[in-house]
């Protein structure tokens, strides 16, 4: 009954919208996708015999119909090969949002971006300005994971409001969160003394009684060359659970500090440190990086307290050919550990780039990615061609 609703919905949208536009593409796939449920149920393990060569098509519409907008975007794969066909239908969204004089209304399957909900949500959004200082935003519906267009299994419900102040300098947010599990409530703060540039959150469990999440981060321009930048993190990660694969939740501090030299106008020296604790392990990571106007050159060192020892040098680059087409490469180390093995490996990976725009509405772009060493996977070349259309005005 509702996927006929957002069919019905859909076909008269499409009937009456007026000035729509959009884009449709089409392409082809090889390579281990991204893991969801159909190749996790019943304890199943990803083949690693399989090339997971599949067709990927594409939908992204948008127009208005007597004032209301209407957005679209939905995905269709499917697999060509082996059990784990991951052939399937995603609708990320569908709704309609209507303007008006202090905000907007949006009701559907809606993408609301943002920290403590991910994925879509099936329900309405009010943004609502109380003044030129307050406003408020409403969200309430029913999580709709990975954009499945049907699943009589989800039915958690997902509530977030903040209220925001706005000044000269400073931006606020006291923001609040329910499902049927957890309840959170926490603050954001934007703003900027002198040159300094600063955001800061805090959220809190209020369900567990346990800090949710928090940071800060700090932007500085001490001159036209030289700027920095640091942050603090902290997040708790959700358990996670796919059959064969388990991980309980646990604290992750993170710290981040990056300095940037301006070398000349078309080239910049960057040093960045980045250190990441939790309760079982200490974790460095130093990257050096020249970049140029053409090019990518960086050394990085990752090193921790679980026998992670690795000195990798990035080079990379990209370069506009002609005014439509433009060819971007590079080879850098990588470390990958396939779920049945314990053996991490180490192996080199080539990767190539070519977008090229055509006859004003096409485009296409092409993905290659190659690992010089691979005991894991079947095929070690992964990537694709995509096609491209543009209509609309």
């Amino acid at each position: 009954m509702k996927r006929l609703a957002w069919i019905i919905f859909l076909s008269v949208a499409l009937l009456n919208a007026q000035s729509f536009k959009g884009s449709v593409s089409t392409g082809f796939y090889m390579g281990m996708p991204y893991w969801n449920a159909d190749n996790t149920d019943a304890g199943k393990v990803i083949d690693a015999n399989d090339a997971f060569l599949r067709s990927v098509n594409q939908l992204r519409l948008s127009g208005t119909v007597g004032g209301v907008k209407l957005m679209f975007s939905a995905i269709r794969s499917d697999g060509f090969q082996s059990e784990n066909r991951l052939s399937e239908t995603k609708i990320f969204s569908l709704y309609g949002q209507y303007d008006f004089s202090r905000g907007k209304i949006q009701v559907g399957r809606i993408v609301p971006f943002m920290r403590w909900v991910r994925g879509s949500i099936d329900g309405a959004v009010l943004d609502f300005a109380i003044n030129k200082r307050i406003g408020i935003k409403i969200l309430g519906g029913l999580q709709a994971p990975f954009g499945s267009i049907f699943n009589p299994d989800t039915t958690q419900q997902r509530i977030y409001i903040h209220v925001q102040y706005a000044a000269s300098g400073l931006r606020m947010k006291l923001k609040m969160y329910k499902d049927e599990a957890k309840t959170k409530v926490g603050a954001d703060v934007f703003g900027r003394l002198g040159k300094l540039r600063y955001s800061a959150n805090y959220g809190y469990d209020v369900t567990d009684s346990q800090l949710s999440d928090g940071g800060l981060s700090l932007y500085y321009p001490f001159n036209n060359r030289f700027t920095a930048q640091a942050s603090y993190r902290l997040f708790r990660t959700l358990p996670w659970n796919l059959g064969h694969i388990r991980f309980q939740s646990y604290m992750i501090d993170r710290v981040y500090l990056g300095l940037r030299y301006r070398v000349w106008n078309n080239m910049a020296l960057n040093l960045n440190q980045m250190v990441t604790l939790t309760s079982e392990r200490t974790d460095y990571l130093t990257m050096l990086v020249l970049s140029g106007r053409f090019f990518q050159v960086g050394v990085n060192y990752l090193s921790g307290q679980d026998n992670l020892q690795r000195l990798g040098i990035m080079i990379g680059g990209h370069y506009r050919i002609m005014r439509d087409l433009t060819v971007s490469g590079g080879v850098a180390p990588v470390d990958y550990l396939h779920p049945e093995e314990d053996e991490h490996v180490q192996s080199i990976a080539f990767y190539l780039r070519a977008q090229y725009r055509f006859l004003q509405r096409f485009a296409t772009d092409i993905n290659l990615n190659y690992y010089q060493k691979n005991d894991v996977l079947n095929s070690p070349v992964r990537g694709g061609v995509r096609l491209m259309y543009y209509f609309g005005s």
